[in-house]
């Protein structure tokens, strides 16, 4: 789904977005600028640990650190840096806007994102859990039934977590199976909510879903058609969606997805 999110919004005259490369060092900045904002509420103790430190006590600081302020500061500007350096490289290419695409993005990593480049829109792609386990065993994203489950338990707390960015007037979230309709209408919105001017629809309907390995599952087409469950597999889905419908921490959860088959 990301993947032809980044297809579409790039086929606009004025847009460009990037793979999971530069999503990835985007996130890796953001996280990585929080976790240095962290350490300003322990300023302080900081300071006065590395006073002592140097003044030979001897006494367990294996979180000893150098000024806070400063070290949050230059997380903040490499991330700035990262930021403004895509900009100008989308400016160069003759695009108005970039944008970087990603899955399986945790919802908190999403939020500190929004917090610290305030700039910046979300697309959270859903999809039905079904559907996308027979794509990605078409694709051998996972093999055993251990990997399925893994996937369907981080499908299940995804889908409950982005109740939370509803809200926020900076994120869309886009079900798949609307852009599998094809229809002018979820265009329409993915070009008012990104500005991103003339989507063209042919994108919608070029299948282009391969790597270029054999063991990787290679297809002449371009188009690898999903796997099929078998009776376990459908068994394992079943139980996580169950779970999530019954399960303590969120009373109302079958209204979260209405498009699956338990939820």
């Amino acid at each position: 789904g990301t993947t032809l999110l980044q297809r579409l919004l790039t086929s606009s005259p004025d847009t460009v977005v990037c793979g999971e490369g530069g999503a990835a060092g985007l996130v890796e900045l953001g996280v990585g600028l929080a976790r240095k904002e962290q350490l300003l509420a322990r300023a302080e103790t900081h300071r006065i640990d590395l006073v002592r430190a140097l003044g030979g006590e001897q006494f367990w600081y294996p979180h000893l650190s150098s000024e806070p302020d400063g070290l949050t500061r230059l997380a903040a500007e490499a991330l700035t840096r990262y930021v403004r350096f895509h900009e100008t490289e989308a400016t160069r290419s003759g695009r108005l806007r970039w944008g970087a695409k990603l899955p399986t993005v945790p919802v908190e990593t999403l939020t500190t994102l929004r917090r610290l480049v305030p700039g910046a829109k979300i697309l959270y792609v859903i999809r039905d859990l079904f559907a996308a386990a027979r794509s990605a065993k078409a694709r051998r994203f996972w093999r055993t039934q251990a990997e399925l489950e893994h996937m369907a338990t981080t499908w299940r707390d995804a889908v409950i977590a982005s109740e939370s960015l509803r809200a926020d007037p900076r994120v869309l979230i886009v079900d798949y199976e609307h852009l599998e309709q094809r229809g002018t209408s979820l265009l329409h919105e993915l070009e008012q909510f990104t500005g991103c001017a003339r989507l063209d629809p042919a994108v919608l309907f070029a299948k282009v879903n391969t790597f270029a390995g054999e063991s990787e599952g290679r297809h002449p087409a371009q188009y690898l058609a999903p796997g099929e469950l078998d009776e376990a597999e459908l068994a394992l889905l079943e139980r996580t969606l169950r779970f999530a419908l019954i399960g303590p921490t969120t009373p109302d959860r079958q209204e979260l997805n209405p498009r699956s088959r338990a939820f």
